[in-house]
């Protein structure tokens, strides 16, 4: 994949992003790679957290702006490296809607699709929201690009204590199109942006939402007694030589 931002050299210390086609990222939030844990917000991404000494993405710093006043409608979380990142909606990082919450991610390092994760936002845990490249507990919990409370655990801190620290950014992007989160059920809108293989019928549309592959070794490796809750793969088309679930 390849990120289509630049950082900019300006008086706020390399504080912004240019984004040629979608706006400018402004850098709100930051925990360095030598602080305790992750990010000493808990504010639940609110904006009202405020500490430290504002700075520039890659120095050694840690702070928080207040930014609940801004206009925005997306949020980056990103690698002080920039080697790790991701794009979702406003509404997606911040609606605590429990445990393994399935969001959108619309665009990451790995992915410039938008595409299907779970996260753990549960609003009576205070290091909440965990936002992750990857479902939460994929790779043993070393995906997380954001965490709150200053909360420490080797494996979740991996990217903020290897890729010097992280960083949140927020834009009001203009472009911006209407995804509706999966976790208030499954609509031919969300569908239709996730860019999933349909048939069509005189009776409607059929979707794509899980396939098998030949070359796999068995059958579906989902678990969910088809309550549509697993998440696996990249989607692919009916006949390609792919195994996934959405």
């Amino acid at each position: 994949a390849v990120i289509l931002w630049f950082p900019v050299m300006s008086e706020r210390a390399q504080s912004s992003l240019i984004d040629p086609d979608n706006g400018e990222w402004t850098l709100v939030r930051r925990v360095s790679p030598n602080y305790y844990g992750m990010h000493p917000a808990d504010d639940f991404l609110a904006g009202t957290a405020v500490y430290g000494k504002y700075s520039g993405p890659m120095d050694d710093n840690t702070f928080s702006v207040a930014f609940n006043t801004m206009e925005w409608n997306e949020f980056l979380f990103a690698t002080g490296s920039f080697s790790h990142w991701l794009v979702c909606s406003k509404e997606d990082a911040q609606d605590m809607t429990g445990y393994n919450a399935r969001k959108i991610i619309r665009k990451s390092h790995i992915n410039e699709a938008p595409h299907l994760v779970l996260w753990m936002c549960r609003a009576q845990n205070s290091e909440d929201p965990w936002i992750s490249y990857r479902n939460h507990f994929d790779e043993k919990c070393t995906t997380m690009l954001y965490g709150e409370n200053s909360y420490y655990a080797e494996t979740h801190t991996e990217l903020m204590r290897t890729q010097n620290g992280l960083n949140v950014w927020i834009r009001q992007n203009p472009n911006s199109t209407d995804i509706v989160n999966f976790s208030s059920g499954i609509c031919d809108k969300t569908l239709s942006t996730l860019t999933v293989p349909t048939l069509e019928d005189e009776e409607g549309t059929w979707y794509l939402v899980r396939r098998v592959a030949k070359s796999h070794n068995g059958v579906h490796p989902s678990t969910d007694y088809l309550v549509g809750t697993d998440l696996y793969g990249d989607v692919c088309e009916p006949t390609d030589d792919g195994t996934f679930s959405i």
